[in-house]
């Protein structure tokens, strides 16, 4: 591996765009590749069709446009305009700069941070040799695995916990 890793940021910014919500997500992937190693951010829309919120019509559906164009934006602004793709789940495309690499992306990574629990593994995520659940809401996200079977299962995917 080195001392440069090859890390996938699994967070929620195109879902959730506003500021506190996309800053906790993208302090993550500044600071990794800060520190010399090479990240990408990839968001899942997740299965539900109310997963993007819209403040500019108040509306939380399952439209991208505009958590994308808020996405360009923030990672124009911290310096990594390449290094993101979103999938819309409910259509099986990928968007954002990242998106044609996203397979290649994954079978390379070394390591997997799954930021709140918040994007499923997929298929192509599977094989990530370390999988980590990054908890940030304590308590609420533990009880939910101990009482839901199907979160239970999801957060058994990771190799990991934090």
């Amino acid at each position: 591996m080195g001392d440069r890793l090859r890390i996938v940021v699994l967070g929620y910014i195109v879902r959730g765009p506003i500021g506190g919500l996309a800053w906790h997500h993208l302090q993550y992937v500044m600071g990794l590749a800060e520190l010399g190693h090479d990240v990408r951010f990839l968001e899942d829309s997740g299965d539900t069709p109310w997963c993007c919120y819209d403040p500019s019509r108040d509306l939380t559906d399952s439209d991208p446009t505009y958590g994308l164009k808020f996405a360009a934006a923030a990672f124009t602004f911290c310096g990594l305009p390449e290094h993101w793709a979103y999938r819309d789940a409910h259509t099986d495309r990928w968007f954002g700069p990242s998106a044609s690499r996203v397979q290649a992306i994954c079978n390379d990574a070394d390591l997997l941070l799954n930021l709140s629990g918040a994007n499923p593994i997929r298929p192509w995520l599977e094989h990530v040799p370390v999988r980590a659940f990054v908890d940030t809401d304590p308590a609420f996200t533990q009880v939910r695995h101990l009482t839901d079977p199907t979160r239970r299962r999801q957060a058994e995917q990771h190799t990991a916990f934090f």
